[in-house]
């Protein structure tokens, strides 16, 4: 995943020539990252000067940070599964897709555990998304997208892999504010 975030274009290079089955990288590296990620929304008890900020808004936050990434999960392998076949031809297969998804939204996982240690909120760090969409954009060529398509991968990867995380954290948010 370091070299993913290093050099996309590398990273994906060196992905392919690994072949990890998709199932034992979400056991072995995607789940154990999420658990690591909703225990850093317990950590910040330790350091927020909020008062407000008791253990069960932390708990909250825990369980919005677990299911959005879980949800995003089988949303963003449901939606390629669907589309990726008209997109990429046929030389694309479900193997490259499933971790394709597990690779990008680890990273996801990853900035949201940076937010969550860092004592403050840094502008840069809400930034982060967005090179995730540029190392997406460099997995159309892993996933044999075909140039012309690229613009099609690139709505159904924001659509489905990026954006749902934050929609699902905007709703249950609003949902919890509300009672």
């Amino acid at each position: 995943m370091l070299q993913l975030l290093i050099s996309p274009a590398r990273g994906w290079e060196d992905i392919s020539a690994a072949g990890v089955a998709p199932g034992r990288l979400t056991r072995a590296g995607f789940y154990p990252l999420l658990a690591v990620a909703v225990i850093s929304c317990l950590v910040k008890l330790i350091y927020k000067n909020d008062p407000a900020y008791t253990f069960i808004p932390a708990l909250i936050a825990a369980v919005i940070t677990f299911t959005k990434y879980f949800v995003t999960l089988f949303l963003a392998s449901y939606a390629f599964s669907i589309f990726m076949p008209s997109i990429a031809g046929s030389a694309n297969t479900q193997f490259k897709n499933l971790t394709c998804i597990t690779y990008c939204l680890g990273i996801l996982v990853l900035i949201n555990i940076l937010s969550n240690l860092l004592p403050i909120d840094l502008v840069i760090v809400t930034m982060l998304p967005l090179y995730v969409i540029f190392v997406v954009f460099k997995a159309a060529r892993y996933l044999d997208v075909e140039n012309e398509r690229e613009g099609q991968f690139m709505i159904l990867s924001i659509l489905t892999l990026i954006a749902p995380p934050y929609i699902i954290s905007f709703i249950f948010n609003h949902l919890v504010h509300l009672t």
